[in-house]
């Protein structure tokens, strides 16, 4: 009985089916005939676009219930009190910015933050972003009018002892020191990631005595549009 019931269904295969992937978008052939893999092809064109969908799914969790509201146009939202981002007080339509409209392609990945090899005050240094070359150059630039003493960068890793596993650690992009004798960490961000997010709250949460100033995109658009001729900045 069982054998002509499967004989019957070979008798009369499915036709392909034309899909429309949940993640990229694109349109691609499934063939019913052939058993439903891991990675789900009724909702997804590849493996890749799959993973990419559940890393999606995971990081919207992490993100709080106001910060939705927000990134969905609420924008009432925006009017709760400041919030402490790393020593930094934002409102969280601000922190909403530092997510919403990132950059990351359909796939999940980034497009090119053109890194490599940069001149600067610190000779040839090797940013990871375009954005960090030129937010040295701005920091040589506040160097040379006194209003810092000096920067480094990367040159701190906060390890955080109590975490097994995950986000064990964080090294921020820049360390300054002020001319008041104060010290400070600047981090350029475009866009947020999971990590990212995890990293700061952390960074809250074991380092509170350590102030850490997020750059994104606001401040470097404005910091471009203010000295872009005067710092000579790389594009």
């Amino acid at each position: 009985m069982h054998k002509h019931k499967a004989k019957a269904k070979a008798e009369h295969p499915k036709e392909m089916e034309t899909r429309t992937c949940e993640q990229c978008g694109k349109q691609y052939q499934r063939n019913p005939n052939i058993a439903i893999s891991r990675w789900d092809a009724k909702k997804f064109c590849s493996p890749k676009c799959k993973n990419a969908n559940k890393r999606a799914v995971d990081a919207q969790k992490d993100v709080p219930a106001w910060l939705q509201a927000i990134m969905a146009g609420n924008e009432k939202d925006a009017q709760r009190p400041a919030i402490t981002v790393e020593g930094q007080m934002i409102s969280p339509g601000a922190f909403a910015d530092m997510i919403k409209g990132s950059p990351t392609l359909s796939n999940g990945s980034f497009p090119n933050v053109q890194r490599g090899e940069y001149e600067c005050s610190k000779g040839l240094v090797f940013f990871r972003s375009l954005w960090e070359a030129n937010y040295a150059l701005y920091l040589d630039f506040l160097m040379k009018n006194g209003d810092i003493l000096n920067w480094s960068y990367e040159p701190v890793v906060f390890i955080f002892e109590k975490i097994k596993f995950g986000t064990r650690s964080y090294k921020p992009d820049f360390k300054i020191f002020n001319s008041d004798g104060t010290v400070e960490y600047h981090e350029v961000k475009g866009y947020m990631t999971k990590k990212s997010l995890t990293q700061l709250k952390r960074m809250s949460n074991y380092y509170p005595e350590v102030k850490v100033v997020v750059i994104d995109r606001k401040y470097y658009a404005d910091m471009v549009k203010k000295f872009k001729k005067v710092l000579n900045l790389y594009e």
